[in-house]
């Protein structure tokens, strides 16, 4: 599984942080979207979802976006949140208002965590460094 997400927005990469402090099964691997293996990986479906700009989760030959890859995630986190796996298998119409919550909160994740977490120390520089691709 590999995660893509926003390099430039602290809130997404302060997300990327929760997400590998949680993820026991270390199967999550994770890229930036302006990245080398982002292009590699979504240059093809890109041209079909020009708009999606967070979150993108590549699980097998399967791409998910916004809501449904953030459950998808939790699922594959395991503890507590995996609770909320379930409902990244729910129908598209009744993902729909996860979804404009998922995308209010895309809106304004460059605003929402005003201070950045230093390069120098941060994790994946150092102990999680296996788990970032180009």
């Amino acid at each position: 599984m590999i995660l893509f997400f926003d390099e430039n927005c602290p809130f997404c990469r302060r997300a990327v942080l929760f997400i590998l402090n949680r993820d026991h099964n270390k199967g999550l691997f994770f890229a930036p979207l302006g990245g080398q293996t982002a292009e590699e990986k979504l240059a093809k479906w890109r041209k079909t979802h020009k708009n999606v700009d967070s979150l993108i989760l590549i699980e097998g030959s399967e791409i998910t976006y916004n809501s449904k890859a953030l459950f998808r995630v939790c699922r594959h986190m395991g503890g507590w949140l995996k609770n909320f796996g379930f409902l990244a298998y729910l129908p598209s119409w009744l993902l729909f208002p996860f979804d404009m919550g998922y995308r209010l909160v895309a809106s304004c994740r460059h605003r929402l965590c005003a201070v950045s977490i230093d390069e120098k120390r941060a994790p994946w520089n150092k102990q999680y460094k296996e788990r970032f691709l180009p």
